[in-house]
């Protein structure tokens, strides 16, 4: 679905190494703006994709080479799940070395829940052993192991921490630990073909384990997107309307990862060049420009600011400015998706 060539197979731990790929996230809007400007080139925003081997019974302890995976985890922002929800006999499923009798995608993310959740576990005992020594003789418990104990509840229960009311400072800890069941995430149904009767009825209950779990699904169909991704456009669009499936499975995917990360899109105008920034809710005008470039945050002025739909619709930039529709920002001022920043600065 990346097109960076991983290899794919019927086995656990086809992937050994992580495969990395960085894509740009389709954007519609962008394209009508470089058009407006007419600029001669448009650089979308991009998400990296980390493909990570999936994860056996045992994990926790090492089986596997979980002990590696897991690192590759702590690592990562969110966490899509890759369950198999098509009817292939001779493909394993999620943490079984031997072949499944049929789907069962609570059985996979149960697997995959608790490998994950005893090695947020082990983390979190470790961390109250370490608060404990450092908390003796005071008369209060700390914040932090009443924090900790809330964790290990809530992982000895089965509940993945995303799924958990935590407070700021309670999901500041979480993030510190790097505790996988608090990372965002995502259940990507991996399925064969549309209609399949066993294949719907699975991603039903996969779509019901993730309402209950806070937790988002999404359907792709793996090996079809293979296959599409080999045809020229034309062939792809026929291919895709015999199926139904009118969208592009990776853009599905980028889509609700953006979404999950809670990232907003911005817009520069910059010569011939127009481009699209993803960053989180809340970024301010001089952090936005940090991101295109540390010089520009550093040197900051102020920032002519106007929505993209507005730009769009009275047809140029100068006709915007005429129309009062561009105005002038501080640095503080935070952000909103879709607008088209001009940074101006010192230097």
């Amino acid at each position: 679905m990346t097109g960076c060539g991983a290899a794919v197979g019927p086995y656990p731990f086809t992937t050994v190494e992580p495969n990395k790929a960085v894509l740009p996230v389709p954007d519609p809007r962008l394209e009508q703006l470089a058009a407006l400007v007419g600029a001669e080139e448009f650089r979308p925003a991009r998400l990296r994709v980390v493909d990570i081997a999936g994860l056996v019974e045992g994990a926790h302890e090492g089986h596997g080479l979980g002990n590696q995976f897991l690192a590759h985890l702590r690592e990562m922002e969110a966490l899509l799940y890759v369950i198999r929800l098509f009817a292939e006999e001779d493909v394993a499923a999620a943490g079984r070395h031997t072949l499944p009798p049929g789907l069962d995608p609570d059985g996979d993310v149960a697997t995959l829940t608790t490998e994950l959740a005893l090695a947020d576990l082990a983390t979190v005992e470790r961390r109250q052993e370490k608060s404990r020594r450092q908390a003796k003789g005071k008369k209060e418990e700390s914040g932090e192991l009443a924090a900790l104990e809330k964790f290990r509840a809530a992982l000895e229960a089965g509940t993945p921490l995303r799924a958990v009311d935590l407070a700021d400072d309670e999901a500041q800890l979480a993030r510190e630990l790097c505790l996988l069941t608090a990372k965002a995430a995502i259940y990507v149904g991996n399925l064969g073909e549309p209609g399949r009767a066993a294949e719907v009825e699975a991603y039903a209950a996969l779509e019901r384990r993730g309402a209950a779990e806070a937790t988002r699904a999404v359907a792709v169909y793996g090996k079809l997107e293979e296959e599409f991704s080999q045809l020229g456009v034309d062939d792809e669009a026929c291919m895709r309307a015999e199926y139904g499936l009118t969208c592009r499975g990776r853009d599905e995917l980028l889509a609700a990862g953006a979404e999950l990360l809670d990232l907003i899109t911005f817009y520069t105008v910059e010569g011939t060049i127009t481009s699209a920034w993803q960053v989180p809710a809340g970024t301010t005008a001089r952090e936005g420009a940090a991101r295109i470039h540390s010089d520009l945050a550093e040197h900051f002025i102020r920032a002519e600011v106007v929505a993209a739909e507005k730009l769009i619709a009275a047809g140029s930039p100068k006709e915007a400015r005429a129309a009062g529709l561009v105005r002038t920002e501080g640095p503080d001022y935070v952000v909103a998706a879709g607008d088209v920043l001009t940074v101006k600065h010192s230097a």
